[in-house]
């Protein structure tokens, strides 16, 4: 029997599923990592997370990095990258509340009182770096409030982003350090959270590049993450979920979700 080959003219065409290269702030890393399969699954696409200080991946963003979108720990670079118009105007939104949290893998019962009591006790104390990483900063500003900066700011280890904090502490390199609650509920560690005079100061906002050549998916990764069922999951994973002004409904995206879930 012949073997049927075909014709020189008919080219067998592979549909490649898109894949979407985003910036994501060290803190949200693991979380976004849990929650993304389902919107892969949903949308047949395929997730590359990079993650980094938000400051440092804003540097990335102003040379020309190509990424889809940035899901910053803050929202002072997205809005800065908007006015630039290194992002999309109307893509720039909050997508989380984070928390700040105290750890100690060396002393596990440590409380917030023993850092305000006793500075001498706790000497390698790390945080992110106040000038590229919102945790960082806000970590700062909670020693700063609290008579503590002049205390530390000497011995203070810090690291280029969270990330790398958290893994200083989980380490025992450090005696103790400020991270992301988030981060210590995806590891299953228990979370001493610090409360922050200005909350809002971890609003955290994502935004798609305007350079980006899957700008209608990536805008609707934001929206998943911006959805009442993701915010629920959130709220379980360390962070608070956004309010119901911070989530003020766009229709344009509602009717776009529509017509790729019909697709």
């Amino acid at each position: 029997m012949e073997k049927k080959t075909k014709p020189e003219n008919e080219v067998e065409v592979k549909l490649e599923k898109v894949t979407l290269k985003v910036a994501v702030a060290s803190n949200f890393l693991a979380t976004a990592k849990a929650l993304t399969p389902a919107f892969e699954e949903q949308y047949k696409v395929s997730v590359q997370w990079i993650n980094g200080a938000s400051g440092s991946i804003y540097q990335q963003i102003k040379h020309g990095a190509p990424y889809d979108a940035f899901f910053s720990a803050d929202k002072l670079r997205p809005e800065k990258l908007k006015v630039s118009k290194h992002l999309l105007v109307n893509s720039v939104k909050p997508y989380t509340l984070g928390q700040l949290s105290l750890f100690s893998a060396k002393h596990p019962n440590m409380t917030l009182a023993d850092i305000k009591n006793h500075p001498r006790s706790f000497p390698r104390v790390a945080i992110a770096n106040p000038e590229t990483a919102p945790y960082g900063l806000a970590a700062k500003v909670w020693l700063s409030e609290h008579g503590l900066w002049e205390a530390y700011e000497k011995t203070l280890i810090v690291g280029s982003n969270v990330g790398q904090t958290f893994q200083q502490v989980r380490t025992k390199a450090v005696d103790a350090g400020f991270v992301s609650s988030g981060q210590l509920v995806a590891h299953q560690l228990v979370t001493v959270p610090v409360p922050l005079k200005n909350p809002e100061q971890l609003l955290q906002y994502a935004g798609v590049l305007a350079t980006s050549k899957n700008a209608e998916t990536a805008e609707l990764l934001i929206e998943y993450f911006r959805t009442e069922s993701v915010q629920l999951k959130l709220s379980e994973l360390g962070y608070l979920p956004l309010s119901m002004f911070q989530l003020a409904k766009n229709e344009v995206l509602e009717n776009k979700l529509l017509t790729m879930e019909q697709k």
